[in-house]
């Protein structure tokens, strides 16, 4: 059993989020602390030996929004880092990722992106996972339309149906991210192509997208 504690030195116990009544939390998934300052201890099955990370919604002195994602990886969770993006004539973004080491089973390397101004809970975006092994990865961002900015962040998640989550739990369900420093990463679509080479229209590697 546990609970989450924000008290005084003299009353830990003062401000406590936990679950309305009994009950055992949800691993690589988004839970719910139902009850502030009331309810019973929050139960998790932690039998199978690893590492459990938790990332809890700084909700304030009240139950609304309360949550908490719990992680299960056999080893340390890796870190990530965005390495490179390639802008192609199909106005796809190719985005190469490297990670510290190679990931746990079920630890999967995501880019989420958006074209609104930020990734705040009233706007919307998408993600897509990553392929590759080792240490090396890559994903694709989907053809977005011209005059569009695109902005994104690279993470790593234990959690499945990402792409259904709302934004606040697609934001909760990460383990390790990079967002260049808080800037996010970004690029802006427009119609001027650039030769780079002599050869075929219809081949990608012939232009540059600027």
């Amino acid at each position: 059993g546990f609970l989450f504690i924000s008290g005084p030195s003299g009353n830990r116990f003062a401000n406590k989020w936990t679950f309305t009544g009994v009950g055992v939390a949800s691993l690589n998934a988004v839970n719910t602390c139902s009850a502030y300052n009331s309810g019973n201890d929050m139960g998790l099955n932690m039998s199978t030996a690893g590492r459990y990370t938790f990332v809890f919604n700084d909700a304030g002195y009240t139950a609304t929004n309360a949550k908490f994602y719990v992680a299960y990886t056999s080893a340390a969770p890796v870190t990530i880092s965005r390495s490179s993006q390639t802008l192609n004539f199909d106005r796809t973004a190719s985005i190469s990722l490297t990670t510290s080491a190679t990931p746990s089973t079920g630890e999967n390397v995501f880019v989420r992106y958006t074209t609104a101004a930020d990734f705040s809970s009233s706007n919307s975006s998408s993600v897509v996972q990553a392929t590759g092994s080792g240490t090396s990865w890559s994903a694709t961002i989907p053809a977005q339309t011209i005059g569009s900015t695109v902005r994104y962040y690279v993470f790593t998640s234990t959690a499945s149906s990402i792409s259904t989550m709302s934004e606040i739990d697609k934001s909760l369900s990460t383990l390790n991210y990079d967002d260049n420093a808080g800037s996010n990463y970004s690029y802006t679509l427009t119609s001027s192509f650039t030769s780079t080479q002599t050869g075929n229209l219809n081949d990608a590697s012939t232009f540059s997208v600027s």
